[in-house]
């Protein structure tokens, strides 16, 4: 698909892309593509509810289904249909922030180049608003809205954004001269709350991201000027496992941590430069490995993204061909490797082609073939334990050893010092 150009602002543009269908006479097939796609995706946030209510329809069958015996032993002063009509309620309350962002976005329309249409015509591809395989990426951007954009996360964004921008801040120190000007390469940006931190920081940001569901979630916030906790949302009811109480399930998360607006207001008076950050949406690869991009980026920032790829080696050269002489390249996270197959499957069986193309490194491969495609080790890797998007009161929470590394790319006028053995912070240097 082709990616929208990029806009350069204090906050995030974001172009719209699609996918595929049968395109009606008169009607460019890519551009219905493109469209249908899109509204496809926007017919997904409104069937958030209908969805969530299939399951706790479900959770409520159960109880139902039980003997009077049963029933009555269950605590009384927390009832199980109370706790269904709390869930219900907060589903309501998830739909409300969901609508906003779909609302925010009008559904794309086609031009029709039929010599019988008139001058004008549009059409509207409808989306296949009946297949259901996109809402675990509604649920997954309720989740991320959560980590990244509550003051419930900020511990959890700061055992990985924090300890990235600290070492960018390290690497490629922000001056008066060049605040605002030192450009950042964020693939797989996400909500884009990393994004605008490095722009606090100093750095001029571009993101990066596939996934429509966070591509529209992120635009909407960093748009939307709403107030500090002006927005209710309930992550965790999808999942009524693990949990010690019902508590637990329930959290309400109010977002925005921030106001947003009022923050880049502040940094204005700081530079010449304005404060800006841009996303573009679309495979990177393609996206990154034009001309235009080459030699470009002081640094290119990857958290919880590696591991996205097919074949690593891929977004490994393409890191390399953004960074200009001298920029860095600031690792953190797993190699869950999210195109790995299951054991046992056939070829035959795969869903998408790129199961097949799946190449799992390891640490050891990565760096190695980093240094051959001409990377110099900055800080060598070391493993952090962190949380991803995970609710603390969870019995079974999602924690990793992550990876955390610096390479660079040779050149540049400036030496950058090697610090293998440089103590992150909080880390004892006399341990071990």
């Amino acid at each position: 698909r082709k990616p929208p150009a990029a806009a350069a602002s204090a906050s995030a543009s974001i172009g719209l892309m699609g996918g595929g269908g049968e395109v009606p006479e008169g009607c460019d097939k890519a551009e219905w593509e493109e469209a249908e796609h899109f509204n496809t995706v926007l017919n997904c946030f409104s069937e958030y509810l209908p969805y969530i209510e299939t399951d706790i329809k479900r959770r409520e069958e159960a109880y139902e289904r039980l003997s009077d015996e049963h029933k009555d032993l269950l605590p009384v002063e927390k009832s199980y249909p109370g706790k269904i009509n709390l869930l219900k309620k907060a589903a309501i309350a998830n739909k409300a922030v969901l609508d906003a962002i779909s609302g925010s976005i009008p559904k794309r329309r086609v031009n029709v180049r039929s010599a019988h249409a008139k001058p004008g015509a549009t059409v509207q591809p409808p989306g296949d608003s009946n297949k259901m395989q996109n809402m675990d990426k509604i649920q997954g951007t309720l989740h991320l809205m959560a980590r990244d954009w509550s003051a419930n996360y900020k511990s959890e964004r700061n055992q990985s954004y924090g300890v990235m921008l600290d070492e960018l801040e390290r690497l490629k120190p922000v001056t008066t001269l060049n605040r605002n000007k030192q450009e950042v390469l964020i693939p797989g940006v996400g909500l884009g709350r990393l994004m605008l931190e490095g722009v606090f920081r100093g750095y001029q940001c571009q993101g990066n991201d596939f996934s429509w569901q966070v591509l529209l979630a992120g635009r909407y916030l960093l748009n939307a000027n709403k107030q500090p906790q002006q927005i209710p949302i309930f992550p965790w009811i999808d999942d009524p496992g693990n949990r010690v109480s019902n508590s637990d399930m329930m959290e309400c998360v109010l977002i925005p941590d921030i106001d947003i607006k009022a923050e880049l207001k502040k940094l204005e008076p700081l530079a010449r430069a304005p404060p800006k950050m841009s996303v573009t949406a679309g495979e990177w690869v393609d996206i990154y490995n034009r001309p235009i991009n080459k030699d470009r980026f002081e640094a290119v920032l990857t958290s919880f993204f590696l591991d996205t790829a097919p074949n690593p080696i891929t977004y490994i050269q393409t890191i390399y061909k953004t960074l200009a002489p001298g920029g860095v390249w600031i690792n953190f996270g797993p190699l869950k490797y999210h195109w790995q197959p299951p054991v046992g499957t056939e070829p035959s069986e795969y869903e998408d082609p790129r199961y097949g193309e799946s190449l799992e490194l390891t640490l050891d491969e990565i760096i190695q073939t980093a240094e051959t495609v001409g990377f110099k080790v900055v800080r060598a890797p070391s493993l952090h334990s962190c949380t991803y998007a995970s609710n603390p009161s969870s019995m079974n929470p999602t924690r990793y050893n992550a990876a955390f590394f610096t390479l660079r790319k040779p050149g540049g006028l400036i030496s950058i010092e090697e610090a293998s053995d440089i103590p992150l912070p909080n880390d004892d240097p006399t341990a071990g």
